[in-house]
This record gives C-alpha cells, structure tokens and sequence, in this order.
C-alpha cells in the first residue's frame, strides 16, 4: 500500500494514537489469545538449541517491521522461539541486512521469511536502535489495509494481531516504541492548537 506524503503523516497520526492505547492497557486482563502456526507445544521447557541465530551481526546493521491492519487497529507480534535471541519475547519480523541489500529489501526478504508474506507496503522508519556493540537495528512500521495470516518459519512460535502490547516484549522493539512515543510526543502540537483536517 503506497502512501502520499499526508497519508503517512495521517497515518503515524493514527498509529501513534493506537500505541497509546495500548500503552494504557498493557495492565488489563490479559485477554489476548495467542495463535501458533507452527508448534503447538510450547518449546520453552527445552533446553536453548546449539544453533541460536541473533540478527546477522556481519554487517552491523539489522531491520525489522512492526504491521498495523487499517481494518481493525490492531499491531502483529511475533513471539521469538528457542532458535533466536530473548526466546519468549514478542517482537516483529525482521533480521540482519545481507552485503547486498538495502534496508528496505533486508525487511522485505526477513518478513517473507519469517511471516511468509510478501505483500506490497511502505515503511515508515521507527527508530535506530545503537547497541552498546555498534551493530545498528533500523525499527520501522507499516500500514495494511487488512490483516493477513502469518505463515511462522522456525524462528518464531506464535503470533497474535492485537491491540494491546503483548508481554515481554522483545527489548529491542521496546526501546523503539519508547523512542517513537517519546518523540512523537514531543512534536504534538500544543493544547489548544488548531488540528489537521482529515
């Protein structure tokens, strides 16, 4: 989905607000069902496997995408099985860039293969991420008409489309939804101030 440049600002308008709410209600019952497309024991009772794949730390760079369906207002997370970094955790697709991709091709390529959807969208960049390392991950968040239904690679063990922050989050994705509030907080208009027309 190709956005003009008011329809991105609508839409970070829109998707600043639904992470707001679902700050607000990240303490609520915990209603929110999970749905796994892969395994159906959970796999957090084994032992850690050998082979732990972490984001691709060869280029020091890394990229990931958080979905947002128009439909419904609702984010997808994905939660990290045994084979990757903070197993348990929710977080979105995404990896570490190749040598010869951009940004953009690595979020594209990491999203086929661990969602199993390759369909046409925009990115919307979230936040750089600087570990103390130096390797970079690059945040970045997209709007769907609709929802679609993930197809899990071996890397992740459930999703779920909600509006409401899953927990534990992924660290990494946090300290960008933090960074995104914080600054999207900061560049609100005053109390008062006349609002765009939608």
């Amino acid at each position: 989905m190709k956005l003009n440049a008011s329809a991105r600002l609508k839409a970070a308008i829109d998707i600043h607000k639904a992470l707001e709410r679902m700050e607000n209600r990240k303490h609520g019952d915990g209603s929110m069902t999970p749905k796994t497309s892969r395994f159906e024991d959970s796999p957090f009772e084994e032992p850690i496997e050998a082979r732990t794949v972490t984001a691709g730390r060869d280029t020091g760079c890394g990229a990931g995408v958080l979905f947002f369906a128009q439909d419904t207002g609702k984010f997808l997370f994905l939660q990290r099985s045994n084979t990757g970094d903070e197993p348990g955790t929710w977080c979105c697709p995404g990896g570490g860039v190749e040598d010869y991709e951009t940004i953009d091709q690595a979020v594209k390529r990491e999203t086929q293969e661990e969602a199993g959807f390759s369909g046409d969208y925009d990115l919307i960049h979230m936040n750089r991420d600087v570990q103390p390392d130096g390797f970079t991950f690059h945040n970045h968040m997209a709007i769907l008409p609709t929802e679609f239904e993930p197809q899990l690679n071996d890397e992740h063990v459930a999703y779920v489309w909600t509006d409401e922050l899953p927990e534990p989050l992924h660290p990494g994705l946090q300290r960008s939804l933090d960074a995104w509030s914080q600054r999207t907080q900061s560049n609100s208009p005053p109390a008062g101030s006349p609002q765009p027309e939608n």
